[in-house]
C-alpha cells in the first residue's frame, strides 16, 4: 500500500512539474513574441491605466483555462509512446481516406478545432495580436513547444500532421475573431475584407465537403493501403506473369440500415426464445447493438458487411462473488470431430447460418469451435471468412462470432494484367498495400488472384504477390480494378 501511494505521489509530482514547466515556457513565448513587435507591456499595469479592463481580465482567465486544458489533453492525459515521431506529412489524411476511418477523420478535425480558441483569444488579449504575423509566430511557437515536449517526454507523438492541423485551426480562429471584431467595431471596410478573414474556415469546410461528396459519388470504396518507396529496392521476379487483362466478378457484402438490422436481430434472437419486444438499441461507429431488457443477451451487427457477434450470459456459471468460473475438462464430454462438426452444422443451420460442408473445422480450446471458409462460390453467392462459436458445458450457446460474409455477385469488371500489377509494385504507386521488412532485395515467387473488401462493402479483385525478403515471407497486394482510383 505504501509503495502504491509513493508511486501516485511521484506521478502527481511529475505531472505538476511538467505543467509548471510548460506554463513557464508559454509565458516566455508570449512575452518574447510580443516584444518582437512592440516595446509596451503585454498587459497594462494599474499605474499605466487606473481603470481595470474587466473584459481583458475575463479574456485572460479564459485564456489561462484554455491553455490548462490544452496542456492536460495533449500531454498530461497521454500514455507513454515508444514510437513517438511521425515526419510523414499528410499521412493521417491518407490513412483516413483509404480506410474511410471515422476515428481518423475525428482525430484530424479535433486537431484543427483544438487550436481555434487560441486563434480567437490572442487578438482579444492585445491589439498587437491582431496582426497576422504576430499571431502565427506566437501560435506556432506554442504548438511547436507542445510537440517537442511530447517528443522528449514520450507523452504523445511528435507529428507534423498535428502541427499542420493546429496551424489550420489557428488560422480559422484568428480569421473568425478578426472578422467579428471588424464587424462589431463598425470599421469602414468592404465585405470582401471580412470574407477574407473568414476564408480559412470556408475553405476548410469546403475541402471536407468535397472529400466526403467525392467518396459518396464514387462507385466503389477504397482499399486500405500503405505507400512504400521502391527506389532503393531490387525486386526479382521468380515466376512468369500474364500480360492480358481479364474479366472477373465483382461482389458486394450485405448492407443494413436501422430497420433491416433490427428485423435481422429480432429474427435471430427469436430463435433463442428471447423476448425482443423491448430491445435496447445503441450505435457505435459502423455498428449497431441490440441488448435484451434483462441485459443477458447482446447482439452486435456491422451495418456494412453483415458480420455479427451474439453473447448469451444466461447460462454462464457464476460464483458467489459473481465471477465466471472456469469450466474444467471433467465437465465436458466431447464427441468425435466428425460427429461434432455434423452436430454443429445442424445447430447453426437451425439458426439460419449457412456453412458450406467444405469449410475447415477445428476445436480451438474447450467448447470453442471455428469454421473457416475461403472464397466458396455457390451460384451468385461467394462466402468468405470464419465463424467462431463457444458453448456452455450444458450445450447451450454462449457466444457466436459470425465473421462469414455472404457476398452477392454484382457484375463483371475488367482488371489489369499481372504484368501491370507488377509494374505498380516497381514504381511504388499508391494503390499498393504491402507490409514488408526493410530490405534491399525482394524475391517474388508467385502471383495469384484474390479478393478484398473495400470501405463500401464491395469485394474487389486484387493480385497477391507471395514474396520473400531477409528470409521473411509476406504478401504484396495490388488493387486490380481498372476504373478504381
Amino acid at each position: 500500500m505504501i509503495v502504491i501511494i509513493e508511486v501516485i505521489k511521484k506521478v502527481i509530482h511529475f505531472r505538476l512539474t511538467l505543467f509548471v514547466m510548460l506554463l513557464f515556457i508559454l509565458i516566455i513565448i508570449l512575452y518574447t513574441s510580443y516584444f518582437l513587435f512592440s516595446k509596451r507591456k503585454l498587459i497594462p499595469t494599474l499605474k499605466e491605466n487606473k481603470d481595470i479592463d474587466y473584459k481583458k481580465v475575463v479574456v485572460i482567465i479564459i485564456f489561462i483555462f484554455y491553455i490548462t486544458m490544452l496542456i492536460d489533453y495533449t500531454l498530461l492525459n497521454r500514455g507513454i509512446n515508444t514510437s513517438n515521431i511521425n515526419l510523414n506529412l499528410m499521412s493521417s489524411y491518407k490513412h483516413a481516406w483509404y480506410n474511410i476511418s471515422k476515428s481518423g477523420y475525428k482525430h484530424i478535425i479535433l486537431n484543427i478545432v483544438m487550436t481555434v480558441p487560441l486563434g480567437v483569444l490572442l487578438p482579444l488579449l492585445h491589439n498587437k495580436f491582431r496582426k497576422f504575423v504576430c499571431v502565427i509566430a506566437t501560435g506556432f511557437l506554442i504548438i511547436l513547444s507542445i510537440e517537442f515536449i511530447q517528443l522528449i517526454t514520450t507523452f504523445g507523438v511528435f507529428d507534423v500532421d498535428d502541427i499542420f492541423n493546429n496551424i489550420i485551426g489557428l488560422l480559422i480562429g484568428f480569421g473568425v475573431a478578426m472578422g467579428i471584431l471588424i464587424f462589431t467595431e463598425k470599421k469602414l471596410c468592404s465585405n470582401l475584407i471580412i470574407l477574407k478573414y473568414f476564408s480559412p474556415l470556408i475553405i476548410t469546410v469546403l475541402i471536407f465537403i468535397i472529400i466526403f461528396a467525392y467518396y459518396n459519388y464514387k462507385d466503389l470504396g477504397n482499399l486500405p493501403i500503405s505507400i512504400y518507396t521502391m527506389k532503393n529496392t531490387n525486386i526479382v521476379l521468380n515466376t512468369e506473369l500474364n500480360n492480358k487483362r481479364v474479366i472477373v466478378p465483382l461482389y458486394q457484402a450485405p448492407i443494413f440500415d436501422k430497420d433491416s438490422s433490427r428485423n435481422f436481430a429480432i429474427n435471430f434472437l427469436n430463435k433463442f426464445h428471447i423476448n425482443t419486444e423491448e430491445l435496447l438499441c445503441t450505435y457505435d461507429s459502423n455498428y449497431i447493438s441490440f441488448i435484451s431488457k434483462d441485459g443477458l443477451n447482446i447482439f452486435r451487427l456491422n451495418l456494412y458487411n453483415g458480420i455479427y457477434r451474439y453473447l448469451n450470459y444466461t447460462n454462464q456459471y457464476m460464483s458467489k462473488t459473481n465471477e465466471v468460473k472456469e469450466i474444467s475438462k471433467e465437465e465436458i464430454c466431447l464427441p468425435s470431430k466428425a460427429e461434432c462438426k455434423e452436430s454443429l452444422l445442424r445447430k447453426l443451420g437451425g439458426l439460419g447460418i449457412f456453412i458450406p460442408e467444405e469449410a475447415e473445422f477445428e476445436l480451438v480450446e474447450h467448447c470453442n469451435y471455428i469454421f473457416r471458409v475461403e472464397q466458396f462460390i455457390n451460384g451468385n453467392i461467394l462466402t468468405d471468412g470464419f465463424l467462431s462459436c463457444l458453448f456452455n458445458s450444458d450445450g447451450s450457446i454462449r457466444l457466436i462470432h459470425n465473421n462469414l460474409i455472404s457476398y452477392t455477385r454484382l457484375r463483371d469488371v475488367y482488371i489489369i494484367s499481372e504484368e501491370e500489377a507488377f509494374q505498380r509494385i516497381k514504381y511504388g504507386k499508391i494503390n499498393i498495400y504491402v507490409e514488408i521488412p526493410n530490405a534491399e532485395l525482394i524475391l517474388i515467387n508467385k502471383v495469384r488472384l484474390s479478393y478484398q473488401i473495400d470501405s463500401k462493402g464491395f469485394f474487389q479483385p486484387i493480385y497477391i504477390f507471395d514474396s520473400v525478403a531477409n528470409d521473411y515471407e509476406f504478401e504484396i497486394i495490388v488493387q486490380g480494378i481498372i476504373t478504381s482510383n
